[in-house]
């Protein structure tokens, strides 16, 4: 089994020797947190609710600029995991069929990458929540253009929004830690 994923781990160190030397770091652990996120905690649903790839993309824009923040979205959130997604197949055993697909919260993503660019010189819990907040605000407004019996769940809301935060708070060291490198 070593033997048959040798190159995956070849890939992996020199990327992140890549990354580092082009002090590209922020842009490579926002990438595995994605992937960990989309290709593991996604497929079997561990933590519902855990907003990695919106922290990963607040950290991106905060670091490199909207530009890259945008890319970051197209690719990195939606392209990379479609097709680790599709590579891993049914090797690992997933809670929902259809594992990812380009959707609405994708342009969400690309609209917050702009947000986020605005509100850079808050602080990056405060970033958090506005971004938070905005999700949550498209996607019930969504739901209730498109569903005729949604029903917003705003316990829902208010525990992710305080998980999420309480994540951000907690590892608020080490996101200022990478946002440093």
């Amino acid at each position: 089994m070593l033997k048959n994923n040798l190159w995956v781990y070849f890939i992996f160190i020199f990327s992140l020797f890549i990354a580092i030397y082009l002090n590209l770091f922020v842009l490579f652990f926002c990438i595995i947190l994605v992937l960990f996120e989309k290709c593991i905690i996604g497929r079997i649903n561990v933590i519902p609710g855990v907003e990695f790839t919106t922290i990963c993309t607040i950290l991106v824009t905060l670091a490199y600029g909207w530009q890259v923040g945008v890319i970051f979205c197209i690719f990195f959130v939606t392209f990379l995991p479609l097709i680790i997604n599709f590579y891993i197949g049914e090797k690992i055993p997933t809670v929902r069929q259809e594992i990812f697909s380009i959707s609405f919260a994708n342009f969400v993503d690309i609209f917050s990458v702009l947000m986020i660019h605005y509100l850079k010189n808050l602080e990056l819990i405060y970033i958090v929540t506005i971004i938070l907040i905005f999700k949550h605000l498209i996607n019930n407004l969504k739901g209730k253009i498109s569903d005729t019996n949604f029903v917003p769940d705003y316990a829902g809301i208010f525990l992710n929004l305080l998980f999420n935060l309480l994540l951000v708070f907690l590892l608020y060291p080490l996101w200022l830690y990478v946002l440093s490198l």
